[in-house]
């Protein structure tokens, strides 16, 4: 199952030149699907067109079709407008890094509201502690094998898209207390595949040449 995140009123990133996540992942998405499906590859998705899914029917859409993997796709931005780069997250009871813990409060929000920048999450950096809703995430997901590919799954696709000298250089594997990734019953990941805010990056992204490749 591929998830293209946000969509409908849930709009995602802005990128520097003014278009919507929602639709940049959507894309991607879609190209992806199809190079799938060449090599013979069932491939569910939970939206193909611009509309809202709530992120608990995400991940119930999954489980409900016997889902072998299911993958988010999301595009990521910062205040800090040089950043650039792939990262993909597995499910954990607590962030990574700070970086990790804001997107992940970003994410969460399930995209009903003018995502803000980063740093005005994180403070300017100052380390927080996940919000208490989040601290019992993961209270299945210890009793669950179906979890046990997911670093694995990450790792190729951080791999493959890190070299794409559109969208690396990759910054890495990360983990992070997502609510789209909890409760699935098969390895789950969510990637972000450039950073919109980034204008280099956003050009690439939005093109249906950078799109196609990031589907690739």
């Amino acid at each position: 199952v591929l998830d293209p995140g946000h969509g409908g009123d849930h709009r995602g990133a802005v990128t520097a030149h003014g278009a919507f996540e929602k639709d940049v992942v959507l894309s991607v998405a879609l190209h992806a699907r199809r190079e799938l499906e060449k090599r013979g590859v069932r491939v569910l998705m939970t939206r193909d067109a611009d509309r809202t899914i709530e992120l608990s029917d995400r991940i119930r859409i999954a489980n409900e079709a016997g889902a072998s993997v299911f993958v988010s796709i999301h595009a990521n931005s910062s205040p800090l407008r040089p950043r650039r780069g792939v990262e993909t997250y597995v499910l954990s009871p607590r962030s990574s890094d700070d970086t990790a813990h804001a997107l992940a409060l970003l994410e969460n929000d399930d995209g009903s509201r003018d995502r803000p920048e980063m740093g005005d999450v994180t403070g300017g950096g100052v380390s927080m502690r996940p919000a208490s809703d989040l601290d019992l995430i993961l209270d299945d997901l210890t009793l669950s094998v179906a979890h046990e590919g997911s670093a694995g799954i990450a790792k190729s696709i951080q791999d493959r898209l890190g070299r794409h000298p559109g969208l690396g250089p990759s910054r890495g594997l990360r983990q992070a207390p997502f609510r789209v990734l909890r409760g699935a019953r098969m390895p789950a990941v969510l990637v972000e595949i450039g950073y919109v805010t980034n204008a280099e990056q956003s050009a690439v992204l939005e093109s249906p040449a950078g799109q196609r490749a990031s589907g690739e």
